[in-house]
């Protein structure tokens, strides 16, 4: 027997979730909080970024409904519930890349992004597995995943990367561009199976290791940083076909 079981996330109770909920029930579906087969998280991009990072070590399959502004993740909004047969197709899912950073013994995921950002300047040494790119000084740097591409990583002026490519980038914030200290000064893409890392972290102010939007811990010129992609163990309901990803940045960046 198929395990039909879900949870619904949501901020507040509403007319959709009423209708996502008398659904499933509807189709034989069980309500089950602790471990459910599928997740349906209903915000926007940023609800679900939050919400999904609890489900990292879990095999679940989510599904994110976008009842916010930005719906990158999301297929589905209040007006377009998704169907049963769409639910249960498990080809309708992907195992999105997880950026894993580790430094000072610990280790840290992002499904969008990692930056390292300080209040003044930073400088560091950067090696492309194991071998040295650049030294780097400016801002900070952001590392983003392909479907983070489209977030924070694109306001800095980073690619979009489309979803069947497999790569993620790196991507210099504010560099200093002078004779004595010069760099690159573009995002480079690089493939999942590339390691970075990042050394002799510098500056006099604090440097702050940010996953998604949410500080972590502070570095210092003794931590080393790696950066790479790994797997989750939840599954993500996402398009895999190109003209609706076109369509997406259409609506989203140019018609609005």
């Amino acid at each position: 027997m198929a395990n039909n079981t879900f949870n619904i996330i949501s901020k507040e109770k509403s007319q959709v979730v009423n209708k996502l909920n008398n659904l499933l029930i509807k189709n034989k579906f069980k309500k089950d909080v602790k471990n459910p087969k599928f997740v349906f998280i209903l915000g926007g991009d940023g609800t679900f970024v939050k919400a999904s990072s609890q489900f990292y070590s879990k095999e679940v399959n989510l599904i994110h409904i976008n009842t916010g502004n930005v719906g990158f993740y999301s297929k589905f909004n209040s007006k377009k519930l998704p169907t049963i047969n769409q639910i249960v197709d498990e080809s309708n899912y992907i195992n999105p890349d997880v950026l894993l950073a580790k430094a000072k013994n610990k280790c840290f995921n992002a499904i969008n992004e990692i930056a390292i950002k300080s209040t003044n300047t930073i400088s560091c040494d950067i090696y492309i597995d194991n071998v040295f790119y650049e030294s780097f000084r400016g801002s900070g740097l952001l590392v983003s995943t392909k479907t983070g591409s489209t977030g924070f990583c694109k306001s800095a002026l980073g690619s979009i990367i489309f979803p069947t490519v497999d790569a993620y980038e790196l991507v210099e914030l504010f560099p200093t561009l002078h004779a004595k200290k010069n760099s690159i000064s573009s995002p480079i893409v690089l493939s999942t199976k590339s390691k970075i890392t990042i050394k002799n972290i510098s500056s006099n102010y604090k440097n702050s290791l940010i996953t998604d939007g949410i500080e972590k811990t502070c570095l210092s010129n003794k931590d080393c940083l790696t950066l790479e992609i790994i797997k989750p163990k939840f599954k993500l309901f996402f398009t895999k076909n190109q003209s609706e990803y076109i369509n997406k940045l259409q609506e989203t960046f140019i018609k609005g």
